[in-house]
């Protein structure tokens, strides 16, 4: 099972390679839209944990965890921007692929079942462990630590977070796994939809009149 899961983030971490991220404004975009997302983590939890049934004490009781270990990590990103000299977030503006990306699981949540959540958290996790320390390392080299905060935060600390995923999964049934699994390939459609805009801003941006009057 890890498997899929892992050979699924290491195809879509190929994009990050066709990303000058080490262009300021490509990284600064990036960190604000990642902030956009992050903040919505600790409320998709807590709200995935009211709509769990007592009969799933376990997952219910993961997810309490997890809120502590996701708590306040949006000021990493603020954190990084206010080093790097961007910190006037009048100026900032949410993408619709960004808001695509975790309004998706609200629905899921509130409308299919709480454990979907989990097939968001495995891949942003999985993301973070299998990319994040190489790509922390080569943006440290041009920005310094203190403005990549929460890439090396993240690459650290969701190793245990991602081993402790696959555990609780690993005590599902099937239906229950069938459920995390579409969520997280959908999540990676979503996930590349929110790369792209990122690297749009600053290129040819495809055409839509409809989304540029959002």
């Amino acid at each position: 099972m890890p498997n899929f899961f892992l050979n699924e983030i290491d195809l879509l971490s190929q994009k990050f390679d066709l990303m000058d991220l080490t262009d300021s404004n490509i990284y600064q975009e990036f960190l604000i839209q990642t902030f956009y997302y992050v903040r919505h983590s600790t409320k998709l939890l807590a709200l995935a944990i009211a709509r769990f049934s007592w009969e799933e004490d376990s997952i219910r009781y993961r997810f309490e965890t997890h809120i502590s270990e996701e708590s306040h990590h949006e000021k990493l990103i603020l954190m990084d921007l206010k080093y790097l000299g961007n910190c006037e977030s009048q100026n900032w503006k949410e993408h619709t692929a960004t808001k695509a990306l975790y309004q998706a699981q609200y629905y899921n949540v509130e409308y299919l079942d709480p454990i979907c959540l989990m097939g968001y958290i495995l891949f942003l996790e999985g993301l973070a462990v299998r990319k994040g320390g190489p790509l922390c390392h080569h943006l440290e080299n041009k920005f310094g630590p203190k403005g990549t905060t929460f890439l090396r935060v993240h690459s650290r600390e969701d190793i245990d977070h991602l081993e402790q995923a696959f555990k609780t999964i690993d005590r599902l049934n099937p239906e229950k796994i069938k459920l995390i699994s579409e969520t997280f390939l959908e999540t990676i459609y979503h996930y590349e939809r929110f790369l792209e805009s990122v690297q749009e801003k600053f290129n040819t941006p495809r055409i839509s009149l409809a989304l540029e009057r959002l």
